[in-house]
């Protein structure tokens, strides 16, 4: 025989609290729903089943009460009818054709007992010969039958065939025992069930419709308190310091309209704040471009201060080298002259970021255009895409490229033959500009400070061409960074959103 110890099996634990929790909370409100729905079917469903249980008992006793009723009240008549001469010894004989006609017109099974509890005469001697009904009354229930207290029985017959039985003592008009009336109430057991698959089948059904009607309640209520929550979440991931920012129209005054109120004063403080920050930020680099502006537009002065006052300390119109003397000191004057114009010109050009004028343009053919200014310095254009069209600012791309290239092609030493590579690719929902040089690179100690105002590498420029390149680029809600290695090359790479 094939024994198993149930002792030594492995117990698996399913954690029902990890695996609710990882559901959305939409499937969550609908699966609690359901299950106190379905939980709430179970206890009803229990509850009508004993009442029901119990109802239908006491509905078949009832019934047997008023049946055992008119037949009593019958024999009592037919007693009274034949007064003195129905005795208990001739009971047989007078009821012998009579309790035919009784169980016929009442529809039921007569017994009579005699008042020792033995069976005397039966309308359906079968109950006795097959279904095995007693002849004999035990002697405990006689005894309350005989006080009249014993009405009901439970009787379970042969093959389970279950059976309630009504007892009555007939008596005499002048108050003698005569006999036992029973009346055997059959196939309860049968009835019973058949009642309770009845009130079951249609609980079913009503369950059925009200389970659906709960799905679809589930379905609403989580949509109404989700479909809030997800638009909220939609307008959180949105949220920009610097941008328009949406509010929430919510009208009932519940919990999620109060959510929804926090988000939207929210909203407002921060946009307050974006004001407060930019107005900051503004005076902030104003303040940064006049110290600037101020910082080299001395630098030439001083030189120029100088040279004036040596040219008043010897002026002398008699000199024989005066006219050399002054054609020096002019052309030293316009030399910085230049100067201070460059300077004013490079920041004209920093601080002139007009509105953005976008369009739709072919980003290749831009590039194109771009690159055939440059076709001597060994500037090449490469190209996964045949058409890139982008929504952008035309001119300010252009001052992207341009000032990309200058870089790259002064990055180049004198001693090497420039390689200047312009690569313009789609990747998934992006257009990546990438230029790149073989230049010599850039130091790993200064790669931070690349786009910081005022920095350079060069003898000359004001250090503001990359951060206008940056600020053009953010403009576009895109972005630069690069690479570099020393004394290989660097490649910088500018991504604009397709969208």
């Amino acid at each position: 025989m094939f024994n198993m110890n149930l002792y030594n099996l492995p117990i698996i634990q399913i954690n029902t609290s990890f695996m609710f929790k990882k559901l959305g909370l939409q499937y969550r409100i609908i699966l609690s729903l359901l299950t106190l729905l379905l939980f709430s079917f179970v206890l009803i469903g229990m509850i009508s089943f004993y009442d029901f249980r119990n109802q239908n008992r006491q509905y078949h006793e009832d019934r047997l009460a008023r049946k055992e009723s008119t037949v009593v009240k019958t024999i009592d008549y037919e007693i009274r009818s034949r007064q003195g001469y129905i005795q208990s010894h001739n009971v047989a004989q007078e009821f012998g054709e009579y309790i035919y006609t009784l169980a016929e017109i009442n529809n039921l099974d007569i017994n009579f007992y005699n008042l020792n509890g033995s069976l005397i005469l039966s309308s359906n001697t079968l109950l006795f010969l097959g279904a095995g009904l007693p002849e004999q009354i035990g002697k405990d229930q006689l005894i309350e039958i005989k006080k009249g207290n014993q009405k009901l029985s439970d009787e379970i017959i042969v093959d389970g065939v279950e059976y309630l039985s009504s007892y009555h003592l007939i008596e005499l008009p002048g108050g003698s025992p005569l006999m036992i009336l029973n009346i055997p109430y059959k196939d309860l057991k049968q009835k019973y069930q058949r009642d309770i698959q009845a009130y079951l089948f249609n609980l079913a059904k009503i369950y059925v419709v009200l389970f659906a009607l709960g799905i679809g309640l589930a379905i609403l209520l989580s949509k109404y308190i989700t479909e809030p929550l997800k638009d909220l979440a939609s307008k959180l991931k949105e949220v920009q310091i610097n941008g328009q920012n949406q509010k929430i129209e919510w009208r009932v005054r519940d919990e999620i309209g109060l959510l929804i109120d926090e988000y939207n004063s929210l909203i407002e403080e921060l946009g307050e704040s974006a004001e407060r920050l930019a107005k900051s930020e503004r005076e902030y680099a104003w303040r940064e471009m006049a110290r600037q502006v101020a910082h080299e537009i001395k630098n030439p002065l001083t030189p120029m201060k100088l040279h004036v006052q040596f040219m008043e300390k010897t002026f002398d119109p008699t000199s024989p080298n005066w006219k050399s003397r002054m054609k020096e000191f002019t052309e030293t004057l316009v030399d910085q002259i230049d100067t201070l114009s460059y300077i004013a010109e490079a920041f004209s050009d920093f601080a002139a970021m007009p509105k953005l004028m976008k369009e739709h343009l072919d980003l290749k053919q831009l590039a194109k255009n771009t690159v055939s200014f440059y076709e001597n310095n060994g500037v090449t254009l490469k190209s996964n895409v045949d058409e890139v069209y982008v929504f952008a600012d035309k001119n300010q791309l252009q001052r992207v490229l341009n000032n990309l290239i200058k870089n790259a092609i002064q990055a180049i030493p004198d001693d090497r033959t420039p390689e200047i590579c312009i690569d313009l690719t789609v990747e998934e929902e992006l257009y990546k500009i990438k230029v790149e040089d073989n230049g010599i690179g850039i130091k790993s100690d200064i790669a931070s400070h690349i786009f910081e105002p005022r920095f350079t590498t060069k003898n000359s420029g004001m250090g503001l061409g990359l951060v206008m390149v940056k600020n053009i680029v953010h403009a576009h809600d895109g972005k630069i960074y690069f690479n570099s290695e020393v004394d290989r090359g660097t490649e910088f790479i500018v991504e604009i959103p397709i969208s």
